[in-house]
């Protein structure tokens, strides 16, 4: 077994090996320090989407309304959402996934230095 830790994290990386396995530690590091943004990012924009947000909306309710009422609804939504995709096509079965997984960032929230920022301005005086 052949472990190391990332510098940034701490994170304790493990790999399993034998005595005919080369295996370059360096290269996979890189890779996982090249793409850590855009996977926080994904994860964010994920994690801020109508869809989690829905999911969890009726984990809330289904102790109330029982799992029958539940799945009657997601069912009756699921129905009206295939006919949007059968009228649709391709493209608008890609646009309600990235609408609903926050791909693209509609539904983010500000990061801490977009809302300083605006705090700023508005602070500021107003021309009279």
């Amino acid at each position: 077994v052949l472990s190391y830790q990332t510098p940034d994290e701490g994170w304790s990386c493990t790999f399993e090996v034998h005595r005919y396995l080369v295996l370059c530690t360096h290269r996979h590091q890189a890779a996982l320090e090249r793409y850590r943004e855009h996977v926080l990012d994904f994860c964010d924009n994920v994690s801020q989407s109508p869809m989690v947000e829905t999911l969890a909306r009726t984990v809330e309710v289904l102790p109330d309304e029982g799992l029958v009422y539940v799945g009657a609804g997601a069912l009756g939504g699921g129905v009206s959402l295939l006919g949007r995709w059968w009228e649709n096509g391709a493209g608008g079965m890609i646009e309600d996934f990235v609408d609903g997984m926050n791909l693209d960032g509609r539904y983010s929230h500000l990061s801490d230095d977009d809302s300083q920022s605006e705090q700023v301005n508005d602070d500021a005086i107003p021309y009279v």
